[in-house]
């Protein structure tokens, strides 16, 4: 599996090495200029070429037709980006914009305050203050227990009253369905949680020429993902013995891929290989 996964990704990033092209945004009209610095900010994260061109407010033929020639220009650009990040790419790019431009708004906040019955796993809500704190938003659970006096559950019901027109500036911000995106991000944080308890080992036999940066970023992702990970590299030259060696490592693996899928989904190592290729791209973009 290991193997075969090592060779799949590494040309993929070959491809945007080749690539050099660059995403450019070329805006006629007036510019939400917030709007682009965060684009700019998330792109740098993600290892992307991107610029964008404020084109003044006056259309005329040669700015559309310079419109459409960046258009195509992109289009070409995200085919190399759609192979390297995925087919949610687009989608999990925006959501990254929203949260930078939130983060650095200057638009008056409150708090989201949430009404929980008091049986509920404290955990997740502590990991969910945590979560939404890196999307820019203040979050409290207010723990109700059934014996709560009728006095202080009024007061409750009328701090999530007037929390409501927090909630909507932020589904305004990130969308309709913004609390199953972020409760989703708590999900990941919970599993997290359960990987690092086991004692599992996850190690990568390599052989033939190693591609360093690859494995440095491999190392670097497993460590976010609390994944015990250990990179052996066997030489170039494959004999049975060295076969059979690599059989019985890999036949390990196997539990470790179970319980990783079991807590990660069965998309793990497609999110995972993802996570390698953003950083990848970064430090190539700021070398």
């Amino acid at each position: 599996m290991r193997t075969l996964l090592f060779c799949l990704i590494v040309p993929l990033f070959h491809l945007s090495l080749s690539a050099q092209d660059t995403w450019t945004d070329y805006v006629i009209g007036r510019p939400m200029v917030g709007h682009y610095d965060a684009k700019k900010a998330v792109a740098k994260e993600w290892g992307i070429r991107y610029k964008v061109i404020f084109a003044g407010c006056v259309l005329s033929d040669e700015l559309s037709e310079k419109a459409n020639a960046y258009q195509k220009s992109n289009q070409a650009y995200f085919e190399v980006l759609l192979a390297k990040y995925g087919p949610t790419w687009e989608h999990d790019f925006a959501l990254d914009v929203k949260k930078e431009s939130y983060r650095n708004s200057n638009s008056e906040k409150g708090t989201w305050y949430e009404i929980i019955p008091r049986n509920k796993n404290k955990d997740f809500y502590a990991l969910k203050k945590e979560v939404a704190k890196t999307w820019g938003i203040s979050y409290e659970a207010q723990f109700v227990p059934k014996t709560t006096p009728t006095a202080k559950q009024i007061a409750f019901i009328e701090r999530l009253v007037a929390n409501t027109n927090y909630v909507n500036q932020l589904e305004n911000s990130f969308g309709p369905n913004w609390q199953d995106v972020l409760n989703k991000e708590v999900d990941f944080e919970l599993a997290k949680q359960a990987v690092a308890k086991s004692n599992n080992v996850w190690i990568d036999c390599v052989v033939g020429k190693p591609y360093l940066p690859y494995i440095e970023a491999q190392k670097e992702v497993a460590k976010e993902w609390n994944i015990n990970y250990e990179v052996q590299l066997k030489g170039c030259s494959l004999s049975k013995e060295l076969q059979k060696q690599i059989d019985k490592i890999e036949a390990k693996n196997v539990a470790y891929f179970k319980l990783l899928e079991k807590n990660y989904g069965k998309d793990w190592n497609l999110r995972f290989n993802q996570a390698i290729q953003k950083k990848l791209a970064k430090e190539l973009l700021n070398n």
